[in-house]
């Protein structure tokens, strides 16, 4: 459907978010992307969570991550993915 879209990518910390409008795939990135940099996306829905329900998300896709959150330690604690959840879930009525 997206040919172009479909090469980008995934990387846990990505640096950009998509979404479609009118048929079309709008690609946009969060941060300041340098010269020569990869632009990445988020092939999970949810990026903010531990390694192993992200590894188990996207065993779905058929690949294990590389990217450097995966392959290195998660910059982010088991009480921050709580902290996130619960925020979540509360915006979301649950």
């Amino acid at each position: 459907m997206y040919p172009m879209v479909s090469q980008i990518n995934h990387n846990c910390l990505n640096n950009a978010s998509y979404w479609t409008e009118d048929s079309k795939m709008i690609i946009s990135t969060h941060v300041r992307v340098k010269k020569d940099e990869e632009i990445s996306l988020g092939y999970i829905r949810d990026n903010f969570i531990g390694k192993e329900d992200r590894r188990k998300e996207l065993s779905f896709r058929g690949f294990l991550c590389q990217c450097d959150r995966c392959v290195n330690e998660d910059p982010f604690s088991e009480s921050d993915y709580e902290t996130y959840k619960n925020l979540n879930d509360s915006l979301n009525g649950c």
